[in-house]
Order: structure tokens, then sequence, then C-alpha cells
């Protein structure tokens, strides 16, 4: 009886091997696998001033990792005994909110927005049937919202929520979001005045 190996085509022997003979192949003279760099002096504009010019907003980091979980306080009390998170902000029944319950968990500079729906009828419900507990938005922290919203949605982004201002007593943010794909949003953050 003839083993399974020897029907293999020669050079599919197992994912193993082809990877461990791509990992140990060397580029050969005059031969460049992947590089992000412009030749000097052929005339074209620098890498730092083509970002510039394309890009017409600053993008500082990421503002904060938004999730729909079935059940905000387990999820908050999850990220900090398993990750080292600390609660930051809360909302809920006790500050009023009577559609959702929302907890920012903080940890360096990583921050997530655990949120749950209150009501039968919220909009979150149906993407915690469809998805379970997932991450909703992904929130950039921006110069400029209005600029970037504008840019964005010219450039043909989908638009969910229009920049919107938040306030209260501790300052001012301005919000926008677009639709990316799927389900999840991508929300533009402008926090200067906070």
């Amino acid at each position: 009886r003839r083993s399974r190996r020897a029907h293999r085509p020669e050079g599919l022997r197992d994912r193993g091997s082809l990877l461990r003979r791509a990992a140990a192949r060397t580029p050969q003279k005059n031969e460049t696998i992947a590089s992000n760099r412009v030749p000097k002096g052929n005339g074209r504009m620098s890498a730092q001033n083509e970002s510039t010019s394309r890009n017409p907003f600053t993008i500082h980091g990421t503002d904060h990792v938004g999730f729909i979980v079935g059940n905000a306080k387990q999820a908050a009390a999850f990220y900090q005994d398993r990750f080292g998170f600390e609660p930051i902000a809360y909302k809920g029944l006790e500050t009023g909110s009577r559609d959702k319950t929302c907890y920012v968990l903080k940890q360096g500079k990583v921050v997530l927005v655990l949120e749950t729906p209150m009501i039968p009828d919220h909009p979150h419900n149906a993407h915690l049937i469809k998805h379970g507990d997932a991450v909703k938005d992904i929130a950039y922290w921006v110069d400029d919202t209005r600029k970037a919203w504008d840019h964005v949605t010219a450039m043909g982004a989908k638009p969910v929520r229009e920049p919107h201002e938040m306030q209260d007593e501790h300052g001012r943010v301005i919000a926008a979001t677009i639709a990316t794909y799927g389900d999840t949003t991508h929300s533009f953050i402008q926090r200067d005045g906070y």
C-alpha cells in the first residue's frame, strides 16, 4: 500500500517544509523582496511630503475600540481581571441611561468601550444576534473631525452619523462616524477641547 506522501506532487510536501524554505530564502543579488523606500534623486516627492499632500487630516492614533456585548458588567470584569484594564467611566441606570449600559476601560494607551443594550428595540440587539459579543467601532483620534468627515465622504465613504458636538463639565468633543466593511464602523474623534 502506498503512503499519501507518495501521491503529492513535488514541492507540495507539507506546510511546515514550505514555511521553513520560505523563511530560509535570502534575496538574490539586486533583488528586493519588499521595500517601501522611494529611490532618491528621481524627481519624486519625499515620502513625508507625499504623505502630507495625500492626507488632508491627521490621525494621531486610536481613540478607542467599541464593543457591543451581551453583558457589559461581566465583560468589564473579564478585561479588568485578565488584562489589567482599569475602569475610567460608566453610564447606566444609576446615571440616568435607560437604553444602554456602557463601561469604559483603559490600560496604557488602549481604551475599550463596552456597551450593552437595555431595551428590546435597541439597534445594538440586531448586532448581538448576528455577531455575538463583537467589535462595532474602531475610533480614530483626529485633529479635525469635520475635515476628516468631509474628505472621506467625498471619497465615497458611507455616512452613519455626521459631525456632532458632545459637551460636559470637562470640555467638548466632536465626533462623526462612517460605515466600513460589514457592520463595523469607524469614528473620528476630535478632543482638542477636552
